[in-house]
């Protein structure tokens, strides 16, 4: 809720250009020219912006919001949850830093079929965009493609094999995590251990080109996280505190996708990991 009055309050400061000009195109791309009934795929959900203007991830920082998708699916075929790429800080005026993507973003989201008798079947989709450069828009738009059903044919298009590989890498028994509270359980410190070399780590700053590690919080509602200490053991091993503060306390144990960002000190290029971060309340 605090992160959309701030995004509203930017959108009323900025102003709103004319309805009818989006600056945002979209492209449904499926995995497959074809698939089997009873199998799954990915569709690739790409947004592209003009130079200059930046779209929000998950987490969208300190004001913004993602992206929203409602499917439209006939019988036997569910959609589930995008994946996002690995987000990147942006400065947004009044010294704020949101966390997004700037001329492209491209989300997968998985498809499940059932078995069924048709030839193909159709996926629709009513997608809201937030985009901000020195404005910010919301924009409203339709989009759909027609998968064919019969043998499973991966479809060949490089962009693909990009798109993935911006993907966060799951991780689960790489990363160990403590939660310390504190004894009114209203503040807590997360710490974390992420067992796996790091990239090659010269500067712990914002310059690309010195390499950087950086900690994108969950999309919460019930916690602020404050800035991450990060630290390099000489074996390549992360160690990782970051403070926050509950806004709601919950009932019952809640988890969270969280990443851990690295920019390639030598070549510039960003990968990273996703792990879930684990809240259980004490009583």
């Amino acid at each position: 809720m605090l992160r959309i009055k701030a995004f509203l309050a930017l959108v009323l400061a900025t102003g709103l250009p004319a309805w009818g000009q989006n600056k945002v195109a979209i492209e449904l791309v499926p995995t497959v020219d074809s698939v089997r009934a009873g199998e799954s795929f990915e569709v690739a959900v790409r947004f592209t912006m003009p130079f200059g203007w930046h779209m929000y991830w998950l987490n969208p920082g300190d004001s913004g919001m993602p992206p929203t998708i409602e499917w439209a699916t006939p019988p036997g075929v569910s959609v589930g949850k995008p994946r996002f790429p690995v987000p990147e800080r942006i400065k947004v005026p009044g010294g704020l830093v949101s966390y997004g993507f700037h001329r492209e973003l491209v989300l997968l989201v998985p498809v499940t079929t059932s078995a069924g008798g048709q030839d193909s079947f159709n996926l629709s989709a009513t997608i809201k965009s937030f985009v901000c450069k020195d404005v910010c828009l919301i924009e409203n738009a339709q989009a759909a493609v027609t998968v064919a059903v019969g043998e499973t044919k991966a479809r060949q298009d490089p962009r693909l094999v990009d798109w993935k590989a911006k993907l966060p890498r799951r991780v689960t028994d790489e990363v160990k995590q403590r939660i310390e509270w504190s004894d009114d359980a209203k503040r807590g410190v997360l710490n974390v251990e992420y067992a796996a070399k790091a990239p090659a780590v010269k500067d712990m700053g914002e310059k690309a080109s010195g390499g950087s590690i950086e900690f994108f919080a969950p999309a919460t509602e019930f916690a602020v996280f404050e800035e991450a200490q990060i630290t390099t053991a000489d074996n390549g091993d992360i160690r990782m505190s970051v403070p926050f503060r509950i806004i709601q306390k919950q009932s019952a144990p809640v988890s969270a996708a969280a990443i851990l960002a690295f920019t390639d000190a030598t070549s510039g290029k960003r990968s990273g990991i996703e792990f879930d971060v684990k809240f259980s309340f004490p009583q």
